[in-house]
């Protein structure tokens, strides 16, 4: 059975997603670079926006659901591109929360830029919409370590309210 929501989830990675060469994604981010400062959290809102959308689509389609949501989502990431390797660090529960770490390699912003702070806020956002759609719950995401910074992976703190 986990193998068939697999195969589902990657056919409609791939047949509902666009074709976007990776360094002409590289190349819009650091042209807007300048306004992230303004606009990173308008984009951090339209990537959960996305995460969210392709989410429910996965959810309508009976490929995902709570059980499979978290692993569906890094497969996922890892299908279209946008990390070489994804993986669940470890999880924490209190009770307003619970706090999910997540390990990438690969990213496609953070392995191919050199900057002082974390560049993955698209992704970051895309998640955050994803477990908010397949929770039910709110949920933030941030990036506490990053491969542009110098390290070897890029590590996010899911926060999932409960």
């Amino acid at each position: 059975m986990a193998a068939e929501w697999r195969e589902k989830l990657r056919e409609i990675v791939r047949n509902e997603s666009i074709l976007i060469a990776k360094d002409v994604i590289v190349d819009l981010y650091t042209a807007f670079e300048k306004f992230l400062k303004f606009a990173g959290p308008v984009l951090y809102t339209a990537a959960k926006k996305a995460g969210r959308h392709m989410a429910k689509v996965l959810m309508e389609k009976g490929v995902v659901n709570q059980d499979n949501g978290l692993e569906a989502l890094l497969e996922s990431i890892v299908d279209a591109g946008y990390a070489s390797e994804a993986r669940i660090l470890g999880e924490k529960d209190s009770k307003k929360e619970r706090i999910i770490e997540v390990s990438m390699k690969g990213t496609l912003l953070g392995a191919k830029l050199q900057r002082k702070k974390p560049v993955d806020l698209p992704i970051a956002g895309y998640m955050a919409g994803w477990l908010e759609a397949v929770y039910g719950k709110h949920v933030d995401v941030k990036e506490v370590a990053c491969m542009a910074t110098g390290r070897d992976e890029c590590v996010f703190q899911i926060h999932i309210k409960k």
